[in-house]
């Protein structure tokens, strides 16, 4: 094996790793808000000069909202688990674009909401 053989091999291995480590962060991140939020019912307070923050304003919306990126981002570690499986190199950069692009558009929702 010649060494540009060699780092085709390792792309997909290093991408759908930073997929896993991303995607799994966040889907852990956001199932704990669920079960925090939804189902525990506990939400923070804010100090009395600051407004109320979107999850004291709607909760439901807020855990429906962690629930549903949870399951997006599980998506998104499964299926760089199966990338990772069959060193699928097309299949490993798509799904880390895709979850960076859900990294993204949840910061957004996040600023749009507050």
């Amino acid at each position: 094996m010649n060494h540009s053989t060699n780092l085709r091999v390792q792309r997909p291995v290093v991408t759908s790793l930073i997929t896993l480590l991303i995607a799994g962060l966040f889907a852990f991140g956001n199932f704990y808000q669920f079960a925090v939020v939804g189902i525990f019912k506990e939400v923070g307070t804010s100090a009395e000069h600051e407004p109320p923050s979107w999850e004291q304003q709607s909760p439901t919306t807020y855990s429906i909202f962690s629930l549903v990126s949870a399951l997006v981002f599980s998506i998104c570690f499964v299926i760089a688990i199966l990338a990772l499986m069959k060193s699928d190199r097309e299949k490993s950069k798509n799904t880390l674009i895709i979850t960076l692009l859900f990294v993204i558009m949840q910061g957004l929702i996040g600023i749009l909401m507050s």
